[in-house]
């Protein structure tokens, strides 16, 4: 999911150098110690405990054609394709390191 390339603003600089350090800080695991080091800042500087101890899960379907990719059977629909997100109670995303480790362990 995402916008192509392509149509990256004008004031960007070309593609090809901002796809090789998205890809480059992407393989190193830079956006997810981003997003622990801000979910926690913005907790703290709320006033909150740094972890959250309380999650939320949210659900969204969306109605397919059926051609292409895993699909199931959603109530009231034939076919959809439905994608699930986890975030604390402010609407942070949790640790992305331990959230993949979980959605390897469960079967889907």
């Amino acid at each position: 999911m995402g916008r192509p390339w392509r149509v990256l603003p004008t004031d960007f600089p070309p593609v090809s150098p901002v796809q090789y350090h998205f890809h480059r800080f992407r393989g190193a695991g830079l956006f997810g110690v981003m997003n622990d080091v801000l979910s926690v800042t913005f907790r703290v500087l709320a006033g909150r405990d740094a972890m959250p101890t309380t999650r939320a899960i949210g659900t969204q379907s969306a109605t397919t054609t059926g051609s292409g990719g895993p699909c199931g059977f959603d109530t009231g629909r034939k076919k959809s394709r439905k994608w699930h997100i986890i975030t604390d109670t402010d609407g942070n995303l949790p640790d992305l390191e331990k959230r993949n480790r979980w959605r390897e362990n469960v079967e889907v």
